[in-house]
């Protein structure tokens, strides 16, 4: 499903290609008011469903599920990072730097 140039570059960021239930395009947030950044947001859902971002960290993390945006030109895959404060947020990855897709998605 993707190139091995894409799977070797990000596997330093404990990135699952292959996902065991599959795979789950994003397309809304909720963040926390009255932050902006990455860090803020609460939760994460599809057209029908909304889940914590501490759930959609332990699916990415346990290889359970792997999340996307697709912005209709390309796919962004969503990475778990860590502040320096040691919380674990979520923010996607595309085209070798880290991206602003979540935060461009719809609230809701």
């Amino acid at each position: 499903m993707y190139g091995n140039a894409y799977v070797n570059r990000v596997q330093s960021r404990e990135f699952n290609p292959n996902p065991s239930k599959g795979w789950v395009q994003l397309s809304r947030v909720r963040l926390v008011a009255p932050g902006t950044g990455h860090e803020h947001i609460s939760y994460l859902g599809d057209n029908t469903t909304m889940w914590t971002r501490a759930q959609i960290v332990a699916w990415i993390e346990s290889g359970e599920y792997g999340f996307y945006t697709n912005d209709g030109y390309r796919k962004a895959y969503v990475h778990v990072r860590t502040s320096s404060l040691g919380t674990k947020y979520v923010q996607t990855y595309a085209d070798n730097v880290y991206t602003d897709n979540l935060l461009a998605l719809p609230r809701g």
